[in-house]
């Protein structure tokens, strides 16, 4: 069985972008997170159990990261600072298997000084601490990057 693997869209059951986002001005970010990360776990299990191809899922569960750190970073206040979230590795091309690590690399503009810097680091912690810890109870590893195109 294949599924509908429109990248604009996640099925409903798997995340609600506007529930997290307003959880996220409430201050839930630990929280919502938790259960954004269990529900997706629980419906892409239950596809799978209900045979929709592999393949399909990994897809899916990329593009349920995407949505999740999408709106995480959003939620950040980032000032001027000229910054970029970019994916990379096997998560970059869009196939994230259930135990696969989540590559990140926060990408800083070429005229990035001192200040941005420290921005981009203290965001990436705050990013760290409010989401990346959960991987700690939902399983998930995530490495993180911060440079600009020069250093890469």
């Amino acid at each position: 069985m294949t599924m509908d693997t429109n990248a604009d869209t996640l099925p409903p059951a798997l995340f609600d972008a506007a529930d997290l986002a307003q959880r996220l001005r409430s201050g839930e970010a630990i929280d919502c997170c938790k259960q954004a990360l269990a529900t997706a776990r629980g419906y892409l299990d239950q596809q799978f159990r209900e045979s929709v191809a592999a393949g399909d899922l990994i897809r899916l569960r990329a593009r349920f990261i995407d949505a999740l750190l999408g709106a995480l970073w959003d939620h950040q206040d980032w000032g001027e600072a000229e910054l970029a979230l970019v994916a990379v590795g096997g998560y970059g091309r869009g196939e994230l298997h259930p135990h696969s690590d989540i590559d990140i690399l926060i990408l800083l503009g070429e005229q990035a000084g001192a200040d941005q810097r420290r921005v981009a680091i203290v965001h990436a912690l705050r990013i760290a601490l409010s989401i990346l810890i959960i991987p700690l109870v939902a399983g998930l590893v995530f490495g993180i990057t911060v440079g600009s195109s020069g250093d890469l």
